[in-house]
């Protein structure tokens, strides 16, 4: 796993865990084990890494409801059978 997204993962877990105010740029690169040089190699500060968490997510619904609206989304051969 790349740098960005371990500062990514370990961010979502920190925010999730204790709430988004609670948690500082330094206890997020405790917890990875990076400096805050590194950090800010990849975000210019926490915000930017909520908004690209928003994006990721996004990114993610997005290619969900890509294959739900697929022409072979629902096709017979693809339902699984409770027969």
């Amino acid at each position: 796993m790349d740098t960005k997204a371990k500062i990514m993962d370990v961010a979502l877990h920190m925010f999730s865990e204790r709430g988004y105010e609670a948690v500082s740029i330094r206890d997020i690169c405790g917890e990875v084990g990076i400096k805050e040089s590194t950090l800010y190699y990849h975000f210019k500060n926490k915000q930017d890494i909520l908004d690209s968490l928003f994006i990721r997510f996004e990114e993610h619904v997005n290619s969900l409801l890509n294959v739900l609206h697929s022409p072979d989304a629902w096709n017979d051969s693809r339902r699984p059978s409770y027969e």
